[in-house]
């Protein structure tokens, strides 16, 4: 089956059925110990009628068959004993976390995985309401015996079929996930990458697996090896945001489309995430006679070889997991809490951010919890990723390349622009775009997003300085001469040069502008200066100590309380407060190439 995609098909695609790039935050981390504490030890009969005893944690733990250090958490099967035949089996190990996920990322990296004959080892999740198949199963990590390539797989209710094509790297085992058909075969997909599983994962040293499921998107499940140079940064590391559709792998390994074939809502609810290690069962068990494990029955090498499940444990490095925004749950890890109590004071506070105490509020809120938005397709932004939308202007110096988005092409841009004297985007506005590649249906296709993450950040950027340009009550030469000195203070000549017009047009004379730019960093007094009068000596001595200490002392805040009420004590400190961020930025980002210029003196 051919599946043909075009840049039209792909815009009215997103246009009608609303297909979100979800931004995911990180609300979950275990590693080592967090297992423990937030995850519980399972001990009932195996449902897949393996040859095991499933043991509780404090067995587990005096057994040595879990354990964990600072960085990494282990569960293993007994390798020492021979099981009597009247046991229910070899001990092991089959654990579930306390905390139901719906819609999520789950990113788990793990350098070793169970292997060998017998073995059946999992990594799923599922419904903690049931009674099972209802709400549905989502093998992540699945195998038998000396298998080296991973299996994926849903198992569900009637009514939900996969497609027999569709944008994946892997290959299709079964299509029909209904337990009741092919012997709860479920819907599979065989990863075509050898070392997904067993031994010759363990030998690289395991790697990384994710899972996404949405209902807006379907199932998604990829696997990275530990020495593969295309696992995205965010995923090899500790981030607090993922943007699956972002990665360069566009293809996942496994995919499960939901939609008209397969209801989302009606098959999965909520899942609680699982490790287990069984043996033989009835999968194993059933296979026995062709896994290359030799002659006798399952059950008796089971029984009777323990040093041959030497390797038959977990090694797990950590397990994230990141939600969308709106995702509650009642089982929070505790050293997480204070974070989500932050993110719920100010989901409250932005239900009104008209003036600016809100707005400064709104922005910090957005520098802290950068990783709780959503990014947004911008509706008319979307060409394949070899085309470059707008212009990258190379031949001004920046240690990232601008892109400046056309007129009419970028919302976001063009209320910049709006706020810009002549319309023209700056230099600084160049560095806060870059056309990146998102990935829809196993295509790469390139959209405008914010340099800094979300194109939020860059639409309340325009915000909180549209307001402290414009729309704040402390006067205009006062605002113009905080940012001059700022750019004095931190040597932004960048900044200088687009604000010293500015500051004459407001008011400030030359004369001023050189008191600005040569008067000595004002510590020690809060005496007027001649030239600039009192409110101005104020505000710059006020500057100062911000710029320089950050901790103003109660005498210099006093002499500006002088002058202003509080709501402009509170724009006057948002001001400074904002334009040295901006300082930095153009610093960190030698924006223009500006960096080895210094500030020039006034004439």
């Amino acid at each position: 089956m051919t599946l043909i995609r075009t840049p039209v098909t792909i815009v009215l695609a997103l246009a009608f059925a609303q297909v979100p790039l979800a931004a995911y935050t990180l609300q979950d981390a275990y590693k080592g110990h967090d297992f423990f504490d937030y995850w519980t030890w399972e001990i009932f009969a195996d449902p897949t009628h393996g040859r095991v005893n499933y043991i509780d944690k404090s067995t587990a733990i005096s057994g040595n068959l879990s354990t964990a250090t600072f960085h990494k958490f282990f569960m293993r099967a007994d390798s020492t004993s021979v099981v009597s035949p009247n046991a229910r089996g070899r001990d092991s190990v089959r654990i579930h976390s306390n905390t139901a996920y719906g819609d999520s990322v789950i990113v788990l990296d793990v350098q070793h995985m169970p292997a060998g004959c017998g073995t059946w080892p999992a990594f799923w999740t599922n419904s903690q309401k049931g009674p099972w198949p209802h709400g549905g199963e989502i093998d992540v990590i699945e195998g038998v015996h000396l298998n080296t390539n991973n299996l994926a797989s849903l198992h569900a209710t009637p009514a939900c079929i996969m497609p027999p094509a569709r944008f994946q790297t892997g290959d299709v085992v079964s299509s029909d996930c209904n337990t009741q058909a092919n012997s709860n075969q479920g819907c599979g997909t065989s990863f075509t990458k050898r070392n997904s599983y067993g031994a010759g994962f363990n030998n690289i040293g395991g790697g990384w697996y994710v899972l996404e499921r949405s209902r807006h998107k379907g199932i998604k499940v990829w696997f990275w090896p530990r020495n593969d140079d295309s696992v995205p940064l965010e995923v090899k590391h500790d981030s607090r945001m993922v943007v699956p559709d972002s990665w360069s792998e566009c293809e996942p390994d496994a995919y499960f489309p939901t939609g008209k074939q397969c209801d989302y809502d009606s098959h999965f609810d909520d899942h609680e995430i699982i490790f287990d290690l069984t043996f033989c069962g009835d999968w194993a068990g059933a296979v026995w006679g062709t896994s290359g494990c030799g002659s006798g029955t399952c059950q008796d090498f089971v029984d009777n070889n323990p040093e041959n499940f030497k390797e038959a444990y977990w090694e797990i490095n950590s397990l994230r997991v990141y939600t969308e925004p709106d995702f509650r749950h009642t089982h929070t890890i505790q050293h997480r809490s204070s974070l989500q109590t932050i993110i719920d004071v100010f989901n409250v506070l932005l239900l009104d951010a008209s003036n600016l105490p809100l707005m400064v509020l709104k922005a910090l809120y957005l520098l802290v919890a950068i990783a709780s938005l959503t990014i947004t397709v911008l509706s008319a932004a979307i060409q394949p990723s070899h085309e470059l939308l707008g212009k990258r202007d190379d031949d001004l110096p920046a240690r990232v390349p601008y892109i400046f988005p056309a007129p009419g092409t970028d919302p976001i841009a063009d209320a910049i622009r709006a706020r810009r004297a002549n319309g023209t985007l700056l230099a600084l506005d160049g560095v806060l775009w870059v056309s990146v590649s998102i990935c829809f249906e196993g295509v790469h296709y390139a959209v405008y997003t914010s340099r800094l993450n979300a194109p939020l950040i860059a639409s309340t950027w325009n915000s909180l300085f549209g307001v402290i340009r414009g729309n704040t009550t402390i006067p205009g030469n006062m605002r113009e001469l905080a940012i001059l000195r700022i750019a004095t203070l931190n040597n932004a000549s960048y900044e200088w040069f687009q604000h010293e017009s500015v500051g004459r047009s407001e008011g400030l004379t030359t004369e001023q502008l050189r008191v600005i730019r040569l008067t000595p960093v004002l510590k020690d007094t809060t005496e007027t200066n001649s030239i600039l009068g009192p409110l101005l000596s104020a505000m710059m001595t006020f500057t100062d100590w911000s710029t320089t200490t950050a901790r103003v002392p109660d005498h210099v805040f006093a002499e500006l309380r002088k002058f202003l009420n509080d709501q402009q004590l509170v724009e006057a400190t948002a001001t400074v407060a904002g334009y040295n961020f901006v300082s930095r930025f153009l610093l960190a980002l030698d924006v223009d190439g500006k960096n080895n210029v210094s500030v020039p003196i006034p004439t």
